[in-house]
């Protein structure tokens, strides 16, 4: 037996983990030996052999489209958030504009209709007078009506509720009954004590639901409740 045949017996096989580590340490192999790459086969999960150029491809596109996925839903995201920040600053507006506390509430309304897109809206005071409650109920909510009590923890927690409230929850709301309100939002109104609040009522049952940010909804009541602090007492 040679010398040379001796050698080779003795040169141990190469496994996978020296063959990868290698490649690891030598990433520009195939661009040395780019003959390789039409001889090397991957099997693909269906089962039919892609090339490795090929497997790169899918790989890489398959990125590039959850990037673009990604991108996507940021920028929807973003000009979602650029008209709610427009429709804020028109609701400020119209409550500069107000003459009187009803006109006030009235371009509240409006407001939550036209610019937010919201198929129902309405406002109500807390009050202990009940002549108010009597002349203009579309404004006014007597303290011990006992609709309010559906809603007092809600007003007492001060944070906005979302999702598919009672049907006392709505008609405490909404001085007619809409039976076709499917979800409902309610935005506390408070200047230190509990001022009234904003209910918006939606169609769809996803309009309003638990799990939706209520960062504006926040907002919104934190500016109305400023705007009513300067004619409410």
């Amino acid at each position: 037996m040679t010398q040379l045949s001796n050698n080779k017996k003795n040169v141990a096989p190469l496994d996978e983990q020296s063959v990868a580590e290698y490649l690891q340490q030598n990433l520009d192999f195939f661009s040395r030996h780019a003959d390789l790459l039409s001889k090397l086969d991957i099997n693909h999960d269906s089962g039919n052999a892609v090339s490795l150029i090929e497997r790169q491809v899918i790989v890489l596109r398959d990125k590039n489209q959850r990037l673009e996925s990604k991108l996507y839903e940021l920028v929807s995201l973003a000009r979602e958030n650029e008209q709610l920040s427009r429709n804020i600053l028109q609701l400020v507006v119209n409550l500069l504009w107000s003459d009187d506390l009803e006109s006030l509430l009235s371009s509240v309304v409006d407001a939550m209709r036209h610019e937010f897109q919201v198929d129902y809206a309405s406002v109500h005071l807390v009050t202990d007078d009940k002549s108010l409650c009597e002349q203009m109920p579309q404004w006014y909510l007597h303290r011990d009506d006992v609709r309010f009590e559906s809603i007092r923890p809600a007003l007492d927690n001060s944070r906005p509720l979302c999702g598919r409230l009672s049907r006392q929850q709505i008609a405490c709301l909404f001085t007619e009954q809409h039976d076709d309100i499917q979800s409902a939002a309610l935005i506390p109104l408070r200047s230190g004590a509990v001022l009234g609040f904003i209910g918006l009522g939606g169609q769809s049952p996803q309009r309003f639901n638990p799990a939706m940010a209520t960062n504006f909804l926040s907002q919104i009541g934190e500016l109305v409740s400023a705007a009513i602090g300067t004619y409410h007492s």
